[in-house]
C-alpha cells in the first residue's frame, strides 16, 4: 500500500470536514477572480464615467469581499486541520496499540527516544505536510482556475500570447541567473591567475 493512500484512508473517516474545507477553497478562488474581474468596471466608472457615488460604495464593497474571503480562508484552514489533527489521531492510536502487543525484546533494541521521536513528531511531520498539500491544492488550485478565468474572459488573445511568450523567457533566465551566480567564482579563479 503507497503512502498516499494509507494517509487517504485515514482521511476517510472524516471526508465531511475535507468536503466543507474544499467548498470553502473555492470561495476563496472566487473572491481571488472577483478582485481581478471587479478592478477595471470600478476604474473605468471613477475615472471615464466620473461616478463620484462610488467612493460611497467602494469601501463597503472592498469590506465585504475581504470579510467574505476571510471567512472562507478561516472555514478552510479551521476543517482542513482538524480532519488532519483526528486522522493524526487516528494514526498515533493505531501505533500505540502496535506498540502495546510488542513484545519486550523490540523495547530492549530500540531506544526509547527513537520510539517517541516516531510516535510524536514523524506522524506531526506527516499531518503538516499533507495539510499544507491539500490544502494548497484546493485553495490555490481554485484561485488559479477563477484567475485563469477572469484572464481569458478579459482577453483571450493577450492571454494566448502570454501562455506562449512566458515559457520562451524561463530558458534564457535561467542561463542569465546561473551565469550571474557562478560570476563571483570567475572572478576569484581570475584573481588566482
Amino acid at each position: 500500500m503507497s503512502l498516499f493512500s494509507r494517509i487517504v484512508s485515514y482521511s476517510r473517516r472524516h471526508w465531511w470536514r475535507i468536503l466543507i474545507a474544499a467548498v470553502a477553497s473555492i470561495g476563496v478562488g472566487a473572491m481571488d477572480g472577483a478582485f481581478a474581474y471587479l478592478v477595471e468596471p470600478t476604474l473605468k466608472k471613477i475615472f471615464a464615467g466620473k461616478d463620484m457615488f462610488i467612493f460611497t460604495l467602494l469601501p463597503v464593497a472592498i469590506i465585504f469581499l475581504f470579510a467574505l474571503r476571510g471567512a472562507c480562508r478561516f472555514t478552510n484552514d479551521y476543517f482542513m486541520r482538524t480532519a488532519g489533527q483526528l486522522a493524526v489521531q487516528d494514526v498515533r492510536n493505531q501505533i500505540y496499540q502496535r506498540n502495546m502487543g510488542l513484545g519486550l525484546g523490540f523495547f530492549n533494541r530500540n531506544p526509547t527516544g527513537v520510539l517517541m521521536s516516531r510516535v510524536l513528531n514523524d506522524v506531526s511531520m506527516m499531518q503538516e505536510a499533507v495539510g499544507n498539500i491539500i490544502t494548497g491544492l484546493f485553495r490555490d488550485g481554485f484561485s488559479a482556475i477563477s484567475l485563469l478565468t477572469v484572464i481569458f474572459y478579459r482577453n483571450w488573445k493577450l492571454a494566448l500570447i502570454t501562455f506562449i511568450v512566458i515559457p520562451l523567457t524561463v530558458l534564457p533566465a535561467q542561463k542569465i541567473g546561473r551565469r550571474i551566480k557562478n560570476l563571483p567564482s570567475m572572478v576569484r579563479k581570475r584573481w588566482v591567475r
